[in-house]
């Protein structure tokens, strides 16, 4: 069921369904970003939640133009639920959504039963080696976010979190195939070379601190710091929950399915992968979390990380996050979009951290 609520600024499409307790999926995007995916497999079990951020998807705003921080996107997801329901409703997030997500927690916990949040990418949560080195990245895919052309900060995105470079282009159509020579028109003598594409850049792997599961004790020491793309390659943490691993799909946008519109004008597939990087990719990085907030939170949090890539940010932001809240860290299958690679496997997971009996 879709319906339509107004908040101050702002109308954002809600889509409900299913039965069971509440359940507001968070990932980043429209319809729930990347854990929309999971729909048909959570309804049975629970009341499904979903809506279009502001200015994505068929939500729409009244100044589209102005900046939107993740405390805005926070108040949004409250008003979400306050439109749905009077109790305390269950929350699944993952990647920018699950920084949102514990924004929701820390300014209306009330509104939170339990919260999964999967992967946040909190570079400023880890030790100074890390977190300089991803916040440089961050720097660099804000400068081309600013340019007139934001999608050529996808590489470095991809490398920051392990998800697949998409095409350059999904706008562009391919191109026609060769036409057969003919008797009258022979065929030329050497092979025509394929245009080569574009490589992601290169991540040397660098020494650095390890992130522990516990709170660490004593001061980290220093390591210098390269201008590099990936992060250090501390020990993979012990985490708990199955392994399960999985290719991703090729051709994945950066956080999964993206909006076939982002202003309800429609778009390009390209124009709507701007926007949305521009939208949700530009607070992010302007996010700093509240530490000791974080640490006292009241709302319970399951902080969960995928199997693969252990040194990338959202593995990293997680451990530092447990190691924050003196809690463990739940494995999920696959990666950053596990959700995706093994969609079965991941759901399962979730119904043992938010049991919906």
């Amino acid at each position: 069921m879709d319906e339509f609520i107004e908040v101050p600024g702002a109308r954002f499409r809600i889509r409900s369904g299913g039965s069971g307790p509440i359940l507001l999926l968070l990932g980043g995007a429209a319809e729930g970003g990347g854990l929309g995916v999971l729909r048909d497999l959570l309804e049975p079990s629970y009341t499904v939640i979903t809506y279009d951020r502001r200015g994505l998807g068929e939500s729409t705003v009244d100044a589209p133009d102005a900046p939107v921080e993740v405390a805005d996107d926070a108040d949004d997801a409250a008003a979400v639920l306050a439109a749905i329901t009077p109790e305390p409703a269950y929350v699944a997030s993952t990647s920018n959504g699950a920084v949102q997500a514990l924004e929701l927690a820390l300014r209306h916990p009330n509104r939170i039963r339990t919260l999964l949040a999967h992967e946040p990418p909190l570079p400023h949560l880890l030790p100074p080696p890390q977190r300089d080195q991803i916040t440089t990245t961050q720097s660099q895919i804000t400068t081309h976010l600013q340019t007139a052309t934001p999608t050529t900060a996808t590489p470095l995105l991809s490398t920051l979190t392990g998800l697949p470079t998409p095409p350059k282009s999904l706008a562009t159509p391919a191109p026609p195939p060769p036409t057969t020579p003919t008797p009258a028109d022979p065929a030329p003598e050497a092979p025509i070379a394929p245009v080569p594409a574009v490589p992601a850049p290169a991540a040397p792997a660098l020494a650095g601190p390890t992130v522990a599961e516990s709170t660490p004790a004593g001061p980290t020491p220093e390591a210098p710091v390269a201008p590099v793309l990936a992060v250090p390659a501390p020990a993979a943490p012990a985490l708990a929950g199955p392994t399960v691993a999985g290719p991703l799909p090729a051709g994945l946008p950066p956080e999964g399915p993206v909006a076939p519109a982002v202003d309800g004008s429609g778009g390009s597939m390209d124009e709507v992968r701007a926007a949305f990087l521009r939208r949700v990719a530009l607070p992010l990085h302007r996010y700093r979390p509240d530490r000791d907030a974080l640490a006292t939170c009241p709302v319970s949090i399951v902080i969960g990380a995928g199997e693969e890539a252990p040194t990338l940010v959202g593995p990293l932001s997680a451990t530092a996050l447990a190691a924050l809240r003196r809690t463990a860290v739940t494995v999920f299958p696959g990666g950053h979009a596990g959700y995706l690679q093994k969609p079965a496997e991941f759901t399962a997971i979730l119904r043992t951290v938010l049991p919906p009996t």
